[in-house]
């Protein structure tokens, strides 16, 4: 079995959270859908560095903006 989490799974995670979470009337819980969105968005970074060869260490900040971007 192929392993089909890949940087742009965890994303497409992120991005659903962050729609529903733009929906949810509690704070609270609007609260933990975004950390949630977070954490996906996280774990796709971890996924992108791991597939990587790169020596220099990527700041999440700007990892991720090149992805929404499109520069991967």
């Amino acid at each position: 079995m192929t392993d089909q989490r890949t940087p742009d799974f965890w994303l497409t995670r992120s991005e659903e959270c962050r729609a529903r979470a733009a929906e949810i009337r509690d704070p609270d819980t609007r609260r933990t859908v975004r950390q949630l969105a977070i954490m996906y968005s996280l774990m796709a970074l971890r996924e992108s560095r791991g597939r990587e060869s790169a020596k220099q260490p990527t700041s999440f900040v700007a990892w991720l903006g090149r992805r929404w971007s499109g520069q991967s």
